[in-house]
């Protein structure tokens, strides 16, 4: 039985050939979650931050805390010692001067029976 359908032409295959290089391109894209100018914030909540901008050693960091290599018995004791990167701050505006009130002074002597 013949095909009559043009699902198998070269324009067809050039078309999916062309979507799955984008699919790809996409899913491998390499500025997603990484920052090219990592700070943390002067104020407020700072970003997630891959483990790999704080610090030059940071699975032997993590192997650590999760305790992995912690019940071997044969090799060497594994305590690694951070080295980690410095991270600049980055001030986005000017905070604005707080003014705080004076305290209140309740004086009994001017409503004596108002209140106590």
């Amino acid at each position: 039985m013949t095909s009559t359908r043009n699902s198998n032409t070269q324009n067809d295959y050039n078309v999916d050939k062309r979507q799955s290089i984008n699919i790809q391109n996409y899913m491998l894209y390499n500025g997603y979650a990484n920052s090219f100018n990592p700070s943390f914030f002067s104020i407020g909540s700072n970003p997630s931050f891959y483990s790999g901008l704080l610090s030059q050693n940071n699975i032997d960091i993590e192997s650590k805390l999760r305790g992995i290599n912690s019940t071997n018995l044969e090799g060497p004791s594994f305590f690694p010692s951070p080295q980690l990167k410095s991270v600049p701050v980055i001030s986005y505006f000017e905070r604005p001067k707080v003014f705080m009130p004076l305290p209140f002074n309740h004086s009994k002597e001017q409503r004596p029976n108002y209140l106590g």
